[in-house]
């Protein structure tokens, strides 16, 4: 199945800095290593009953395919039970194989209980792997409330299908918060299907809250100073969301967290059963997006910008969110110039490689922040312009001519407060910079990267050639 050069390592990606819980035998080094099984004659049943590897701290077994509805235990119809193997005889030390019964359409599981805290954030991490590159692990985090079957507290399904990877090992992380009520959890991975997936360095970390700095990460649609989220006065604002996520990105999953709304002088609140408030209480799901339904904000009677904070525990979260009253800002988008625009440079020359801007919607465009990224090693230099300045250089839809001076930081240009001269929807205006080909630049093409406001940024061809 596997050699020892496509064993994972363990340390790769896991979380820095954070205690870690002690599970029983997360590597497989202990226990029977019997590959792939062996045969025992069971008298009771006149049958021979194939015997899998035991593995101390783990309970092993097989899940019927209606594992998700009621997350079954064990073989309820006595049939022999499909338990845990090594991958292979020489394989990667540390990774065991989820092996599944194709005739029967059960899947081959692991599973082990641990002590937790209440109120408390843990993480898993883990590396799965499969020989043929074509199936994924299941991983659940399980409690067992008293008379009933387990209850998942969050599942996560890991693809083995990387290429790129010896067995596409990939690793997987997932993390859960406990509640008040709950001291104990069973770990679980389940194969995907009827093939031999593998699991290997399975770890659990108990994290400090107070250790992580969560933050409003994203929204949806997304939300700027210069492009907030807009409702007109007097309006309710279409339903939107937020992804709150720590240093290292991983998500505050199933968190009660209060949204705290600065309406400034908007005259704005969140509307619930007729009674208005600033707050706003919502709960994450297990990817650390929260959800504000359309019509639970409602925009005031004055135009004017505002912004929402998130609380966890009565602490203020690094971000926010900017919104607005007033007129929605017209949308724009940023391409290169056409082809028959772009003019090789000679070395040593002056040459203008620049973008073309084009409004998406009637109305206003904000001013915007201009940035230039010049590619290293290519002996590309800006040149100063007007009264010694680097200068970006906006040509308006009316064929009017603006100069925006900038500041130069390593290899990149930024420029700041640039009207892009749009006056409504299709307009088009165009903006360069001066870029000197050195003496010494290498001959061909290469790229520049413009990035204006919060649009992705763009690269623009720029041709050197010879004197």
């Amino acid at each position: 199945m596997a050699d020892s050069a496509n064993a994972p390592v363990a340390s790769i990606g896991d979380p820095q800095g954070l205690p870690e819980y002690k599970i029983r035998n997360g590597d497989f080094t202990e226990g029977v290593d019997q590959v792939p099984y062996w045969e025992e004659h069971d008298d009771k049943r006149g049958a021979w009953t194939k015997k899998f590897g035991r593995f101390p701290g783990w309970e092993t077994g097989r899940l019927s395919d209606d594992w998700e509805k009621g997350f079954p235990q064990g073989d309820p119809d006595g049939r022999p039970t499909v338990g845990l193997m090594r991958s292979a005889v020489g394989g990667p030390p540390g990774a065991a194989a989820l092996p599944s019964d194709g005739d029967s359409g059960q899947r081959g599981y692991i599973q082990q209980s641990i002590l937790v805290a209440p109120d408390t954030e843990y993480r898993v991490t883990y590396w799965a792997g499969d020989t043929n590159r074509s199936d994924a692990i299941y991983a659940l985090v399980l409690r067992q409330p008293q008379d009933q079957g387990y209850l998942a507290i969050r599942t996560q399904k890991t693809d083995t299908r990387d290429p790129s990877t010896p067995l596409g090992w990939t690793q997987g992380r997932l993390s859960f918060r406990t509640d008040s009520d709950t001291k104990q959890v069973t770990i679980r991975f389940v194969d995907n299907n009827t093939t031999n997936t593998m699991v290997a360095g399975i770890k659990v970390y108990g994290i400090d809250p107070t250790a992580h700095t969560y933050s409003i990460a994203r929204t949806q649609p997304e939300s700027t100073p210069d492009n907030p989220i807009t409702a007109p006065a007097d309006s309710s604002f279409d339903a939107f969301r937020l992804q709150l996520l720590d240093e290292t990105n991983q998500p505050l999953s199933s968190q009660d967290v209060t949204l705290q709304l600065e309406p400034r002088m908007t005259g704005s609140s969140f509307v619930s059963r007729q009674q208005t408030s600033l707050r706003y209480p919502a709960r994450t799901d297990v990817q650390g997006w929260l959800t504000v339904p359309a019509g639970a904000l409602h925009a005031g009677v004055k135009n004017g910008p505002m912004q929402l904070n998130a609380l966890l525990h009565g602490s203020q979260l690094d971000g926010q969110v900017d919104l607005k009253v007033g007129t929605a800002a017209a949308r724009f988008s940023v391409a290169p110039p056409p082809v028959w625009d772009l003019r090789p440079t000679p070395v040593g020359t002056v040459g203008y490689p620049g973008v073309r801007v084009r409004a998406e919607d009637e109305g206003q465009v904000p001013r915007q922040s201009v940035s230039v990224v010049l590619p290293p090693d290519r002996g590309l230099q800006p040149v100063p312009e007007r009264d010694n300045r680097y200068q970006l250089t906006v040509l308006g839809a009316d064929q009017s001519t603006r100069y925006y001076p900038g500041t130069l930081d390593g290899q990149t240009l930024t420029f700041e407060n640039v009207d892009l001269a749009l006056p409504g929807k299709g307009s088009l205006s165009t903006l360069w910079i001066a870029v000197k080909a050195a003496d010494n630049a290498p001959l061909g093409d290469t790229y520049l990267n413009f990035r204006v406001g919060d649009r992705a940024p763009v690269s623009t061809p720029f041709r050197v050639v010879a004197r």
